[in-house]
């Protein structure tokens, strides 16, 4: 599910599949997770979107934020609690490739759901890292 005001009747989209590096894998190992899908494959989504106005966009993102994990349940690949989720925060680093980052951790780490927007694209990853290669990839 997702906002209607985001897409056409027939939306452009990619779904991809993101397999985390080997830093990811020790992330899990280190932090004594034995659930596999802490260092499985991540699904992430490029939707064509046809909002032009950034300022617009960015509140209707945060509007979704209420709902985005249950909205895109299927992309995570894990069984999460979402009573222990903070919410939705600002990327505290700097800009990747110029775009706007938003993430949710989710309680199982590294698993956390991302998204970030250049141009018409709308990018959602399951981590912050496939996010980040997607954003290479699309560029």
């Amino acid at each position: 599910k997702m906002p209607s005001e985001l897409t056409t009747d027939s939306p452009n989209f990619t779904l991809f599949i993101y397999q985390p590096s080997k830093n990811e894998s020790e992330l899990c190992q280190t932090a004594k997770i034995s659930d596999p899908n802490c260092s499985g494959p991540r699904l992430g989504l490029a939707i064509e979107i046809e909002i032009e106005n950034q300022t617009g966009l960015k509140e209707l993102l945060k509007e979704w934020e209420r709902t985005m994990v249950s909205d895109l349940r299927p992309l995570i690949l894990a069984e999460i609690q979402e009573t222990e989720m903070t919410g939705f925060q600002d990327n505290s680093e700097p800009k990747y490739q110029n775009a706007t980052i938003r993430y949710e951790n989710l309680p199982i780490s590294p698993i956390a759901l991302n998204y970030g927007f250049v141009d018409n694209l709308l990018i959602i990853a399951t981590s912050k890292y496939s996010l980040y290669q997607a954003l290479d990839s699309f560029k």
